[in-house]
């Protein structure tokens, strides 16, 4: 299988809709990742062909930290993987954490995955649990005969999941309780749906992610992505003595971990994109989670792909800025030729706006504003070829 990274670009339309939206933010919205990548086409083949295609392929799962600045990457790389999950035929779940949604609590970060979680089927990207059962249905896809028999930790949601890919016209209860809102096994039952029972709750949200997951596979899907992305600082604190909240989230995320290392999570990656101090106070405050995250640092350490943290600059052939800058400008270079815009001058003039960016930005932050810079003045020099 091809890294994403191979593909052609899309149609000149498209790319101006992106250019603009980076000339605007700095970041990519909905857009193509692939369009403005620079230097990740290693890692994402040694992820795709050691991780996707060696362990989770098989049956095996496995969990990596990505830490990172503000604007220094990580979510690019997230969208970038969710990119090779879906073209690999894999579900993927890409969930925001904040103070409002923390991982003390997978109660609501379990409901947003069963909202959200994407698959693509039959060249068509599908959102929520309830709708990827019915496109599976539709296209004769799903083994449905492989749940039979099968222990799967939670049997209202294997229930519920079988009902999904062979009733040709579900009751909307059935898609309530498939995206996490309680229903009661009385009024299912009511609706010809025995065995329906136990809808999501704070105590069941990690078997019923379990099952999730595990089932989504016997139907034909290649396994499951979930990203999760640190957007606010979630796991810091100076306290000297650990709070409960902290405490129980270094629990949960240890469990997880755990669960990839030993079998109990099937045919999964799970992917943490997270600030800097996420991992020194795991490891501070939560020993038994931190040697499972310990990262070596210094400068002259050189990280290796296969370990289970790393920085973000590590899994990029542009991790120095200077490196970055050349590889972005190269980039815009060829888009504005895509696009049919005259390409005389233009890398001086990009670099010389790069390198104005870089001035004015200190430490890992510097992607976004330079993204921003850049697309900017591509934008204007397509606008003359108008």
């Amino acid at each position: 299988m091809s890294v994403p990274s191979e593909r052609p670009l899309p149609d000149p339309e498209t790319v101006i809709d992106a250019l603009e939206v980076v000339a605007q933010s700095g970041i990519l919205g909905s857009a193509d990742p692939m369009i403005f990548d620079v230097g990740t086409e290693g890692f994402l083949a040694f992820f795709d062909r050691e991780l996707l295609s060696d362990l989770v392929a098989h049956g095996g799962s496995t969990c990596r930290f990505i830490e990172g600045g503000y604007g220094a990457g990580k979510t690019h790389l997230l969208h970038l993987l969710r990119g090779l999950a879906l073209e690999r035929g894999m579900t993927v779940i890409q969930t925001d954490l904040n103070q409002d949604l923390g991982l003390d609590d997978w109660y609501p970060i379990t409901k947003t995955i069963l909202q959200h979680i994407e698959a693509r089927i039959d060249g068509v990207d599908v959102r929520g649990l309830p709708h990827i059962l019915e496109a599976l249905r539709r296209s004769g896809r799903s083994a449905t005969a492989s749940l039979h028999g099968i222990s799967l930790p939670h049997v209202g949601f294997r229930n519920a999941m079988m009902y999904g890919v062979t009733e040709d016209d579900p009751p909307a209860d059935l898609n309530r309780y498939l995206h996490g809102e309680r229903v009661s096994a009385r009024r299912l039952l009511e609706q010809g749906l025995p065995g329906v029972k136990e809808p999501l709750a704070r105590r069941n949200s990690e078997v019923v992610l379990a099952t999730v997951c595990a089932a989504l596979q016997r139907f034909g899907l290649a396994g499951t992505m979930l990203l999760f992305d640190e957007t606010e600082q979630t796991m810091v604190s100076e306290r000297a003595v650990v709070s409960t909240k902290m405490r129980v989230a270094a629990n949960l995320m240890r469990r997880l971990i755990d669960g990839c290392m030993t079998g109990r999570q099937v045919w999964t990656a799970v992917v943490f994109a997270v600030l800097p101090g996420f991992i020194e106070t795991c490891t501070r405050q939560y020993p038994a989670l931190g040697q499972r995250l310990e990262m070596a640092r210094g400068q002259d350490v050189v990280p290796a792909w296969r370990w289970p943290v790393l920085p973000i600059d590590a899994v990029t052939m542009a991790g120095d800025p200077g490196d970055f800058l050349r590889g972005a400008v190269e980039r815009f270079v060829l888009l504005v030729g895509h696009c049919g815009g005259d390409e005389s001058g233009l890398k001086g003039a990009l670099m010389d706006a790069g390198n104005e960016a870089l001035a004015e930005q200190a430490g890992s932050g510097y992607r976004r504003p330079l993204m921003k810079r850049l697309a900017t003045i591509s934008l204007q020099r397509l606008e003359m070829a108008v």
